[in-house]
């Protein structure tokens, strides 16, 4: 019974070991998004869906998602041709302001926005945005992370280049953009969105607390165990 109580004992302790890991982890690597969840103005067309915004079509170097290092990447100096039809428009005439959720696969700690604007004409067209951060799909409480404006964008379906903003350190696995204006074009548009996590996954708070609660119960049982008679 003692060895299965120690065995028990030390597979907890790995399991908590593995659940706080995620929190030293510190490397900040790019991720996509792993799904387009909302999109209040909806699509131009297929051609121009908001899946572009985090499918790499556009971009003029690729990465892997989870995997890249996020400083070494944006240090290359990756553009977007998201004019070139591999970007998201809306449709003509949005209403502002514009909300699009994304599903980030798991919870993560998010550090940056990478975006890549989508230009044309002689400006780019995203101008002034919001980053929220949620636990859930719906984006009920969410949290407010950042408040930007003027993301780069040279024009004429030029090369465009990635902004990079700093977000409010959080842990989440719902992120909405919230764009509510632009320079005057008659469709909002978003060439790439990307973010810099820290590389791995954080433990749901259920699950951090159900490995809490094993090994605090195996510790009783070895207290009972050991008291004298």
């Amino acid at each position: 019974m003692r060895q299965r109580t120690v065995q028990a004992c030390i597979a907890c302790g790995v399991a908590l070991g593995a659940a706080f890991a995620s929190f030293g982890a510190s490397a900040d690597v790019i991720r996509s998004p792993t799904s387009v969840i909302s999109n209040s103005a909806g699509d131009y067309s297929a051609t121009f869906s908001s899946s572009n915004m985090i499918n790499q079509s556009g971009l003029s170097a690729g990465f892997t998602s989870g995997v890249t290092n996020f400083d070494t990447y944006i240090a290359s100096n990756p553009t977007s041709t998201a004019n070139d039809v591999n970007g998201w428009d809306s449709p003509s005439n949005p209403i502002y302001p514009i909300t699009i959720g994304f599903d980030m696969g798991a919870v993560y700690s998010l550090s940056r926005l990478a975006l890549w604007n989508d230009a044309s004409g002689s400006t780019a067209d995203t101008q002034n945005f919001k980053v929220y951060t949620a636990s859930n799909a719906a984006f009920t409480g969410a949290t407010l992370v950042g408040s930007f404006t003027n993301p780069q964008g040279v024009g004429g379906g030029g090369q465009d280049p990635a902004t990079v903003f700093n977000l409010a350190l959080t842990s989440a696995r719902y992120v909405e953009l919230q764009i509510d204006s632009n320079y005057g074009n008659s469709v909002a548009t978003v060439g790439e969105v990307a973010f810099a996590t820290n590389g791995t996954s954080v433990p749901e708070p259920a699950t951090l607390a159900l490995t809490l609660a094993g090994v605090a119960a195996v510790a009783g049982i070895r207290r009972r165990r050991s008291a004298p008679v």
